[in-house]
């Protein structure tokens, strides 16, 4: 089936970029501390671990997904500690409730990736589950290099979401003078059990 074919496809193309993007931050942490980066490292194999095992599901529970996001904003607090001002905010019961994986990790990667100032930078995250309907809000300064925020894994993950959740989902994307946001709901499948 094609729409099969296609999503094998996307999910094949966020493996190197993820991977790329987290050597380059253990690399990081281990010249600045190499103790910390030790700590860094067990969080990273476990963030490696969800997104090589678990990316090429249909779905996983969202309790996993949203457990290798806080160690992915660690890692990132950490490296980026100095400049970076991240809040966020992440339910502490999602039941049983199961998403595509990878997701949501696109839209706060992209943040880090595009929102870097050399001066300070900030990324506020918000993630609530309310019944079935999964609300995230990423809003991030717009970095120094002003690409903006499309690049492969944002159109990758458009994509996905076209082909996963017709007709179940909603996302807005916005810039201002200074910050550009991402607002994504999706409406999780009630009756699906892990």
């Amino acid at each position: 089936k094609n729409t099969t074919t296609e999503l094998k496809l996307l999910r094949s193309q966020l493996q190197p970029h993820f991977l790329f993007n987290n050597l380059n931050t253990i690399y990081f942490l281990m010249e600045k501390n190499p103790l910390l980066a030790k700590e860094m490292m067990i969080w990273s194999a476990d963030v490696l671990s969800h997104q090589l095992y678990n990316a090429q599901k249909d779905k996983v529970p969202l309790k996993d997904e949203v457990d290798s996001l806080e160690k992915f904003l660690k890692i990132q607090r950490v490296r980026h500690e100095d400049f970076l001002d991240l809040k966020y905010l992440f339910p502490e019961n999602v039941g049983v409730s199961k998403i595509a994986p990878m997701i949501l990790f696109t839209f706060i990667e992209n943040a880090f990736k595009h929102g870097q100032r050399e001066g300070g930078y900030s990324i506020d995250i918000i993630l609530k589950l309310q019944e079935s309907n999964l609300h995230l809000t990423v809003i991030n300064t717009i970095g120094d290099n002003r690409q903006g925020n499309h690049g492969v894994g944002l159109e990758n993950v458009k994509r996905r979401l076209a082909l996963l959740y017709p007709d179940k989902h909603n996302l807005r994307m916005e810039e201002s003078t200074d910050t550009y946001s991402v607002n994504l709901t999706i409406s999780l499948d009630k009756n699906e059990q892990i």
